[in-house]
């Protein structure tokens, strides 16, 4: 589906809110679903969580969002899919917090390559370096969410970014940076 096309469902008048999110989900369901296998794809141990789980939850998480903020719409399909990388960053870390409260200990580390060199994230510290970065940059922590959450290609980034490939590697090379200086901080502050 075109962004128009979804961007026409966002504001059409003759819907309700639920009815707008629902066509746009079923729209979108496809590339949902790829979006979904690809971040659990990157997960070990994610045997308790299919593509179908997340989606549904996210889509459940987004729903929810909307009848609160009624006043507050989808703007287009840009603002539809950030919104639903960050239900997914939001559902996983929710998940694997309620499984580190379990009496063994779990651990979860994610991985994403892009450019030179690895990042490894520890899900659980994800949330403290994500609220640290987007402080910093709104725009790095919508390329997490993108990137990590959404499992998105450079390709698939540039076009929602409305930035070239080059620029989104360049930027994705400054997030890991700061990745790697906040899980740096965070373990030296824990000494």
């Amino acid at each position: 589906m075109t962004d128009s096309s979804i961007t026409y469902l966002l504001h059409d008048k003759n819907l309700n809110h639920t009815q707008r999110i629902n066509k746009v989900y079923a729209a979108c369901y496809g590339e949902v679903k790829v979006m979904a296998r690809r971040v659990l794809g990157q997960l070990p141990n994610n045997e308790t969580i299919t593509p179908t789980v997340l989606m549904h939850e996210c889509y459940l998480k987004i729903l929810k969002q909307e009848s609160l903020n009624q006043s507050k719409t989808f703007k287009n399909s840009k603002h539809f899919i950030f919104s639903l990388a960050k239900s997914m960053r939001c559902y996983l870390i929710d998940v694997y917090r309620s499984k580190q409260r379990a009496p063994k200990k779990y651990y979860n580390q994610m991985t994403q390559e892009i450019g030179d060199k690895d990042v490894h994230i520890e899900l659980m510290d994800l949330e403290y370096i994500f609220d640290r970065i987007e402080k910093f940059n709104a725009e790095y922590a919508q390329l997490i969410d993108l990137k990590v959450f959404a499992g998105l290609e450079v390709k698939e980034i540039s076009g929602l970014m409305r930035c070239s490939e080059r620029q989104v590697i360049r930027k994705w090379k400054v997030v890991k940076a700061l990745i790697q200086g906040v899980q740096q901080q965070s373990s030296l502050s824990s000494i």
